[in-house]
């Protein structure tokens, strides 16, 4: 049978009018498979440098190689790279496992293994890639059609598929699809189907240009990237839409040829950085109006093509340049497209330089210096570059406005604002108020944050803000990456971070190991070091961030701890860290990115999780904090069933807010383990846990759930590249439109489980059930009773007399004797050493020393209101020590309870702001800013409530006004005095006077008017 004959290529000839040109077709399932490959890659190995560099040489190898002419080439690629791609589900597991084993050493020869292993296989699959287009032999003859099949098959994989079902099995369809194109074709139609016009141009192609702007290339692709990043999270979304713009605009050039110029590109960029504000505009439009994922999709796609079509448009002038000097030198052609790639490389790796110096605009400004030089040049040699070539008078029009298009770029400085992006487009808060009517320059005052340091990186952009006074977070390209508290004396701690270090630490019977993968703001790192541990082996790739906290923005928190003897740190990144481990750990605690960022995916994964248990101990615990609130429960379903395979036991605990702690172990025993009380009522565990306002027995009732409690969903999919969506999945379900947190909440609320039930039978339970009845009356004393502090002394006295509690004590002589126990005995030295104080008028600062000697250890009844009991003391006390005074009304306020409703213990720390001359001006600033954002909080909780008179209402709402106003003029002078950004402070001073000052005095009218209305006599209600 010949191959005229074969029944495939019948089939094939009847579908070849309805089905697209099989060059096109052919690059776009190459899209396919080459969206597995990389996501295989980066889910296994991160972003890596060994990876990058590998993925450099082999493009060099891959286009240098000489392509064999065999008819039977196209059939063997397309074999070789199906074998390749089937198989990798049984094959991959073991390569990466070998070359990990490789990585132990931790030498550079180990190192240089790995990097050369992964350009063998990178090399092979592109040259199978390669091989499989039956193109022109040159490397150099790359046609548009390839280029937009190529983007097609990308975009539809990486963008759409991906999201549905697994990577894998879409590039082994288009694998197979393959090889039935190869099977099928003839060696009568290997002629490329599009004719290049190879034509000498009138000005001669000069290979230093072309190297020159193949360096500049490389300038330019991470410049875009980092402008995008500004714009939205950097999820396999906006990894894969990039690629897919960059080969589609590059076919544009292509197919272009001549009439694409370097003043067009040059033009075309200076619009693209200049117009920053209205990027921010567009996607800020996109996230708060559009609620269907798949439009939000096509617009955000759209608007990463028109930034990403100069870098395109100038690798398809190269392409074509490449072309045509091949054309001209057909002695040296095969080293043109090698060199120029080269060229590139060394751009892109000089900009990882140069961005964390200059700045995205000024990178973007020695391009365009770069082209228009190159230009310049071309004109020089050429003349087909000038004024007078515009014969026309439109052609003239349109020269001058590309100049003006390139001067433009002398404001781009001016317009780029990471930090306007960061507050508008990384924030629900600030889309739902930008949809109901807020200005853009107005979100950057919604909340208490300022700015404290912005430093570009050659990972990212890193902003540093403060919140809540005492409170830094960290930003990456606009996505909070940790928060840690300065002086957790007066400003809690975040909750989850705090919690993710102290359950671990505290499960485990004895931790000595440590191993920290991320460390965030620090605050793990610093919990930790407050158990008695041996070593704590830190790693984590931001080194920046380590140096902010040796000597920078976080040094006042985390200065100790970085010079710590135990700890060891290390530059490395998560996927890396976990390979070059020759030790195992009791404890290891993760602190990964955000769950949708494509950086992070190779810590949400089957392979990282598998390696990680293998580096616990017999005994050993992990930990990860997960993020839920921007997912359903699918998500969840489909980390704690890789998890709970990879460990073998898998708990979670809701720790805080929309996150959730999962914590791993081989057996369950480990986690749910004998003494777990004992531990976590030890001193550094309750000094640990009030740091966040809790007590230890809060930590006890902590609800916990299994994996059986969270498999109510249809998605039970591993989170791996051959069994599910991962990163695409979770790109997608975040922009889904929809109450995801409380079907989450919904799912979890069925099953529920506290951590005291498993210790039920225990006779501390009784202890622990008595701690949290003292904490629901602080809680309820909190609530119901707003500026009414003293009330809790009758809850503790109650305690006292109606429940005693006694200990029995072997006596020395004595025998056996029941004695009061210490709580109970401390809290009544508490109130009569209160009560000495409370009698001295004035008060000596000695005796409220002795009071506040009781705050620690932490009693749920008594450490938080003394401060506010202090703090009153203060004021009478001789001589005035308003700077202790204020401490304390700021711990009473910062870690006051949800529901808390006072406002007298704010007003009185706004006046000592206010009056204190003393303070650091920006702590004034930072507190009364934060302050009055918990005063606007609470007013707006006490409408609704009738348990407050009227007149206390009507002085609460006096005061109130006139201190925030005092405190408003206020942050404007020391911004003005003290180099503050003004048109920060001009805009949150606004925001406040509107959220805050207006509904005070539209509150303060109603009540006025409820007052002056006269009561209707009886006898008139009766008539009517």
């Amino acid at each position: 049978m010949d191959a005229s004959t074969h029944p495939l290529h019948r089939f094939y000839a009847r579908m070849t009018p309805f089905l697209p040109e099989r060059q096109f077709l052919v690059s776009a399932l190459l899209g396919f498979v080459c969206v597995f490959w990389i996501h295989l890659f980066v889910t296994t190995w991160g972003f890596s440098s060994s990876l990058g560099w590998a993925v450099g040489l082999s493009a060099l190898i891959a286009i240098s190689l000489p392509r064999p002419q065999t008819a039977l080439l196209p059939l063997l690629a397309t074999a070789l790279l199906l074998l390749l791609t089937i198989t990798s589900s049984f094959w991959w597991t073991g390569w990466e496992s070998v070359l990990s084993e490789a990585m132990v050493d931790q030498s550079i020869g180990s190192l240089l293994i790995v990097t050369i292993s992964h350009c063998f296989l990178i090399s092979l699959l592109m040259v199978c890639g390669s091989w499989c287009q039956e193109n022109s032999s040159q490397a150099s003859e790359i046609s548009a059609k390839s280029l937009l099949g190529w983007a097609c098959g990308i975009a539809i994989s990486g963008l759409i598929l991906s999201a549905i079902w697994p990577t894998y099995w879409t590039a082994s369809f288009a694998c197979l699809v393959l090889v039935g194109l190869s099977m099928t074709s003839a060696r009568s139609t290997e002629t490329a189907s599009e004719t290049f016009t190879r034509q000498r141009s009138r000005g001669r192609d000069s290979w230093m240009s072309a190297l020159i702007l193949s360096m500049g290339l490389g300038l330019l692709l991470p410049a875009l990237y980092r402008f995008l990043c500004q714009l939205q999270p950097e999820t396999a979304f906006l990894f894969y839409a990039i690629i897919a713009s960059f080969c589609c605009s590059c076919s544009l050039a292509v197919w272009a040829e001549r009439r694409v110029r370097l003043i067009h590109v040059a033009a075309l960029l200076s619009l693209v950085i200049v117009a920053f504000p209205l990027w921010v505009r567009g996607y800020l439009a996109v996230s708060a109006l559009v609620s269907t994922v798949s439009v939000a999709l096509s617009l955000r796609t759209c608007m990463i093509v028109l930034i990403i079509l100069p870098a395109g448009l100038l690798a398809g002038h190269l392409l074509a340049m490449a072309r045509r000097m091949s054309s001209c030198q057909n002695g040296k052609s095969q080293f043109w497209l090698p060199t120029m790639l080269l060229c590139g490389l060394t751009g892109v790796t000089f900009s990882q330089t140069l961005i964390p110096l200059i700045g995205v605009p000024f990178t973007a400004m020695v391009v365009i210096g770069i082209l228009l030089s190159v230009a310049w040049g071309s004109y020089q040699a050429s003349r087909q570059f000038t004024w007078t070539y515009s014969r026309s008078r439109s052609q003239k029009i349109g020269a001058s406005l590309m100049y003006v298009a390139c001067l433009s770029m002398l404001l781009a400085p001016l317009t780029y604002s990471p930090l306007l992006a960061s507050r508008a487009l990384f924030s629900t808060y600030a889309f739902q108020s930008w949809r109901s009517g807020t200005q853009l320059s107005e979100l950057p005052g919604l909340d208490d944050g300022r700015l404290l340091k912005l430093t570009e990186t050659s990972s990212g952009t890193l902003s540093f803000w403060k919140h809540q006074g005492e409170h830094v977070q960290i930003r990456s390209n606009g996505i909070p990456q940790g928060r840690i508290s300065l002086n957790a004396q007066l400003v809690p701690q975040p909750t989850g971070a705090l919690l993710g270090a102290v359950l671990p630490l505290s499960m485990h019977k004895a931790p000595r190991e440590v191993l920290l993968i991320g460390l965030e703001s620090g605050l793990s790192l610093q919990t930790t070091l407050e158990f008695p541990v041996m070593n704590v082996h830190c790693y984590d790739e931001r080194a920046d961030v380590w140096e902010e906290m040796k000597t920078g923005v976080l040094a006042k928190a985390m200065q100790p701890a970085t010079t710590d003897s135990r700890v060891h740190y290390r530059t490395l990144s998560p996927a890396m860290a976990v390979r070059t481990q020759s030790q195992t750990y009791d404890v290891i605690i993760e602190s990964p990115r955000h769950s949708a960022s494509y950086l992070g995916a190779s810590q949400y994964n089957e392979a990282h999780y598998r390696h990680l248990a293998e580096l616990l101990s017999e005994e050993g615990i992990y930990c990860q904090r997960f993020i839920f609130s921007d997912y359903g429960p699918s998500v969840l379903t489909s980390l704690a069933t890789t998890i709970q395979n990879s460990f073998g036991y898998m708990t979670a605990f809701d720790t805080a807010p929309g996150e959730i702690l999962f914590v791993a172990a081989r057996s369950s025993e480990f986690i749910l383990s004998e003494g777990l009380i004992e531990r976590i009522s030890t001193p550094q565990v309750q000094r640990a846990l009030s740091h966040v306002g809790w007590d230890w027995s809060v930590a006890m009732n902590l609800a916990r759930f299994e994996l059986e409690d969270l498999q109510s969903v249809t998605d039970k999919a591993k989170a791996s590249v051959f069994t599910g969506t991962e990163a695409f999945g979770r790109c997608v379900e975040m922009m889904r439109w929809g109450n995801k947190w409380n079907e989450v909440r919904d799912l979890l609320a069925q099953n529920p489980k506290r951590l005291l039930n498993h210790y039920a039978d225990q006779k501390e339970t009784d202890d622990i059930l008595r701690r949290l009845s003292d904490v629901a009356a602080r809680e309820q004393v909190l609530e119901k009773h707003p500026d009414e502090f003293w009330v809790y002394r009758k809850s503790v006295k109650k305690r006292l007399l109606d429940n005693p509690r006694s200990v029995i004590e072997p006596v020395k002589g004595e025998g056996i004797q029941q004695k009061m126990h210490p709580e109970d005995k401390r809290r009544l030295n508490y109130f009569e050493t209160l009560g000495e104080a409370t009698q001295q008028n004035p008060c000596h600062l000695s005796d409220l020393l002795k009071v506040e000697e009781f705050e620690q250890p932490f009693d749920p009844l008594i450490s938080h209101f003394l401060h506010a009991e202090i703090a009153k003391l203060y004021q009478r006390c001789e001589p005035p020590e308003p700077e202790r005074e204020l401490e304390h009304w700021l711990y009473a306020v910062y870690y006051g309870g949800r529901q808390e409703r006072s406002v007298r213990g704010i007003h009185r720390a706004l006046e000592l702001l206010n009056e204190n001359q003393k303070l650091d001006p920006q702590v004034k600033y930072d507190h009364a800013n934060a302050l009055m954002e918990i005063l606007r909080v609470r007013w707006q909780m006490r409408q609704g409530h009738k348990d407050i008179s009227q007149p206390v209402l009507l002085i609460d709402l006096k005061d109130s006004l006139e201190l925030s106003q005092q405190s408003l003029a206020m942050m404007q002078q020391i911004a003005e005095e003290n180099s503050l950004n003004s048109a920060e402070t001009t805009t949150r001073v606004k925001h406040l006077e509107r959220a805050l000052l207006r509904t005070l005095r539209s509150y303060r009218t109603e009540m006025l008017a409820k007052a002056s209305s006269l009561p209707i006599p009886p006898a008139q209600q009766n008539n009517e």
